[in-house]
């Protein structure tokens, strides 16, 4: 499915280079080198903050200047724990004391560049470098601020969703845009900050600005929650046929269904026909499946799990 990306800006960024350790050099003395190294990061926007639906693929990339590069180091964080480039970790298989173990090793050095699959909700990615000929460490010399939101949401009919949870909880809103042809379907409440699905909509497009003027498009959908049903059994009672005994059936989780409608079968995975009620006579030895649907108007829900009644 196509992403949508813009295109990001450069920004020029001065590191002041401080005292450490890297690489496993211990108490490294670094002289202050304050606008030596002078680092952009790319992508970026003009507030270092960028949004990708999730599962889109980015490429950060910290360029460093007025320094011979063949000497740095980078390492790269995401919250400040150590992370790689998607498919870099090698993965080693270790025996001790006959057991196996499964070690992920990170590609030493680490290059400029990072490349990262985006997740939801908002995560920093940094990146220290350090000078193997100076042994002075840039620490954070690259700081990207990224949120991840879904592509497409889901809305339980009748039921509310916080927007927060779509975007993650760092996201400050400006505005909530709403195609007409969905604002009966789908509305939002402004001092909540929720949308609330209150008619069947497939598709409609939700456009969200940030406070500092970021823009991030989704799709919304009706969803319909999975009806519960739950057999009641009765005693066996003989016939002229012979002996049979009843089931009734109670659901739940249909709030809001016009109607629900039972269904039953020999096989717990095909051959489904419709009941006109929710009562079935099954004959003793035999076995049979029932599950239902809820009716929305003209919307079908999924199917309830099937549950198994014997005669």
């Amino acid at each position: 499915m196509m992403r949508k990306w813009k295109k990001a800006m450069a920004v020029l960024l001065t590191c002041a280079v401080v005292a450490g350790s890297f690489g496993g050099v211990q108490n490294v003395k670094a002289e202050e080198a304050a606008g030596v190294w002078k680092v952009s990061q790319l992508p970026v926007k003009s507030d270092t903050e960028m949004f990708a639906t999730t599962g889109k693929r980015l490429e950060l990339n910290v360029s460093v200047n007025n320094v011979d590069k063949s000497n740095l180091v980078y390492r790269w964080y995401c919250d400040g724990e150590r992370v790689h480039s998607v498919g870099e970790a090698v993965e080693v298989k270790k025996e001790k004391d006959g057991n196996v173990y499964y070690v992920d090793t990170y590609p030493n050095p680490q290059t400029e560049k990072l490349t990262i699959d985006v997740e939801s909700g908002t995560h920093r990615y940094t990146c220290d470098i350090y000078n193997n000929t100076t042994r002075e460490v840039a620490r954070e010399a690259g700081s990207f601020l990224v949120t991840g939101y879904d592509e497409e949401v889901d809305i339980m009919y009748k039921e509310s969703v916080a927007i927060k949870d779509i975007i993650g909880k760092e996201v400050s809103l400006k505005e909530v845009n709403i195609p007409a042809s969905a604002s009966k379907a789908l509305t939002v409440d402004a001092k909540k900050q929720t949308l609330k699905m209150n008619k069947h909509c497939s598709n409609a497009k939700v456009s969200l600005v940030t406070t500092t003027g970021q823009t991030m498009e989704f799709k919304v959908s009706t969803e319909y929650q999975q009806p519960v049903i739950k057999a009641k059994k009765g005693a066996l009672k003989t016939y002229i046929e012979g002996k049979y005994r009843k089931y009734s059936f109670k659901n739940s989780n249909v709030k809001g269904a016009s109607k629900v409608v039972f269904e039953y079968s020999k096989k717990e995975d095909s051959g489904y026909k419709k009941s006109k009620n929710k009562e079935f006579l099954i004959k003793k030895g035999s076995t049979c499946y029932i599950r239902a649907y809820a009716m929305y108007g003209k919307q079908k829900s999924p199917y309830s799990e099937p549950v198994k009644i014997k005669g």
